[in-house]
């Protein structure tokens, strides 16, 4: 024993050494832990649905970083809690714009506006109190709140009502009636939505009531209507996209005409080179969006007429002197599921390299956004359709907005019919479908489906943060198994030597 103790007291100083190392170690590390804790990831399981979604954006989100192009989602919605399943919707929800996030998609969800008052189970906010706008969160805010814009995207709403009242026997020279048929929401709904976090709307409107003849002048009256509301919405601080919200067509009393049948690319030139001259030097216009969800155009190659009329629109714009940016719709309504199939390669060329390709993203089974069915039957759909669930990687603070997305704040929701006049997305039916995949998902290629296959690659910045991060975990073991040994030979010392009769004896010797 006093060899023992003999050798103790002889290395006190290294094992002092060697506790306070470890006590240094321990703090270093636990710092790099806690200061990355977005790399400390957790993995989650989606559902077969889930999985779905976050494929058909893998498809548009993929083919823009194997192009070096921008995106921005311009209508995305999903149901409130009339159906009693907004928790699960929620869920999707997070899950569909952490992918969003990690492509820097601008992102405006369908749709805002008081005149849905809280009928519309898509509004993410609603006019629920009496004061002439939009006023209260419906159970969607949350997700939208939970993922705010940042410096690489903005992240908004789209706010309907100049777009309303298109039906029946509306045309170029019956457009309805300003205040009655459609309007623009009053400054109260824009303050509110930038209140809430929001620094970007999308605002609808419609060719035949602001050009009553191809080719002609612009409307003044509702030119005015228009600049008033974009100005209305800046002064609350958002930015505004301006969306001519015409599907490819513009009704006349022949009947629907279609870009390249009825409608030259001269015409939509023309339209675009007038409302530049009106809003290019208009600080709160963020982006022209040139046409909503352009479809069954007709002719031999639908698609590749959208394509050549949207570069002409653009470059039309550009020639106007305008470098604001441009968003540039697909074809086929925009779909993410269908777009890579519509269009194989890019095409726009853009001298101030200001625009971003826009697409459009509804869960439901045939993409109208209608949501005819339940939560748990769409998760039957996707499993019929050969998806199945499949892991992804979460880190602690998409798991925190998760949680909070999965609040039903405001959730009580409505009936399901929109106000008279109001017109709706494309009926279950429509042909806005979701085209199933030529190759379908399995459990057996679950990487491949799953949202973080189809991440971009991380900075050097993310892999260093990870390597410091998984090397912490190692070395705090090691520093901790040193601690505890030092702590113990120190104890054992202290109680030997107070125990020992031989210690007065035995120091004298050392």
């Amino acid at each position: 024993m006093n060899n023992i103790l003999g050798w103790i007291l002889r290395q006190h100083r290294g094992i002092h050494v060697v506790g306070e190392l470890s006590v240094f170690v321990i703090t270093f590390f636990g710092a790099v832990m806690i200061f990355n804790v977005p790399a400390i990831a957790a993995t989650i399981t989606l559902d077969p649905l889930e999985t779905r979604i976050s494929t058909e954006m893998s498809w548009f989100t993929g083919w823009l970083a194997a192009n070096n192009a921008k995106g921005y989602i311009g209508e995305v919605g999903w149901p409130d809690n009339t159906g009693g399943d907004a928790v699960p919707w929620n869920a999707l929800a997070n899950v569909w714009y952490q992918d969003a996030d990690k492509a820097n998609l601008w992102v405006t969800v369908w749709g805002a506006g008081s005149w849905w008052g809280t009928t519309y189970k898509l509004s993410p906010y609603q006019d629920k109190q009496s004061g002439g706008g939009v006023n209260s969160p419906n159970s969607q805010a949350a997700v939208l709140e939970a993922h705010p814009p940042t410096a690489s995207y903005q992240r908004g709403v789209n706010v309907s009502g100049g777009e309303f009242g298109t039906g029946g026997t509306f045309r170029n020279t019956n457009p309805g009636t300003y205040g009655t048929n459609y309007f623009f929401d009053p400054t109260a709904t824009f303050a509110y939505l930038g209140g809430r976090g929001e620094n970007v709307i999308r605002l609808p409107f419609r060719w035949e009531r602001i050009q009553h003849t191809l080719g002609g002048p612009l409307d003044a009256p509702e030119l005015q209507r228009l600049t008033d509301a974009v100005n209305r919405a800046g002064a609350s601080g958002l930015g505004v996209i301006l969306d001519l919200h015409n599907y490819g067509e513009y009704q006349t009393a022949a009947g629907r005409q279609t870009i390249g049948q009825g409608v030259s690319s001269a015409n939509l030139n023309n339209l675009w080179m007038q409302l530049s001259q009106a809003f290019k030097n208009n600080p709160a216009v963020t982006a022209y969006d040139i046409m909503n969800e352009p479809h069954d155009l007709g002719g031999a190659n639908p698609a590749k007429t959208w394509e050549q009329a949207s570069q002409s629109a653009l470059s039309t714009i550009r020639d106007n002197g305008d470098s604001k940016l441009i968003m540039i719709p697909g074809y086929n309504w925009s779909g993410v599921a269908s777009w890579k199939q519509t269009h194989p390669a890019t095409w726009i060329s853009d001298p101030s390299n200001n625009f971003r390709y826009e697409a459009h993203h509804y869960w439901d089974r045939d993409s109208s956004g209608v949501y005819a069915s339940s939560y748990a039957s769409e998760v039957a759909n996707a499993v019929g359709r050969g998806y199945a669930a499949s892991t992804i990687s979460q880190n602690p603070t998409a798991i925190a907005a998760s949680n909070a997305a999965k609040s039903t704040n405001g959730a009580a929701g409505g009936t399901t019919t929109p106000p008279p006049s109001v017109s709706t997305k494309p009926a279950t039916g429509s042909t806005k479908t979701t085209p199933i995949p030529t190759a379908s998902p399995t459990a057996s290629n679950k990487s491949d489906t799953s949202a973080a296959a189809t991440s971009p690659d991380k900075t050097p910045t993310a892999h260093l943060s990870e390597i410091l991060v998984k090397s912490s975990h190692g070395l705090m073991s090691v520093s901790v198994t040193a601690l505890v040994l030092a702590a113990l030979a120190l104890l054992i010392l202290e109680i030997k030597l107070r125990l020992s009769p031989k210690t007065h004896y035995f120091r004298q010797e050392l």
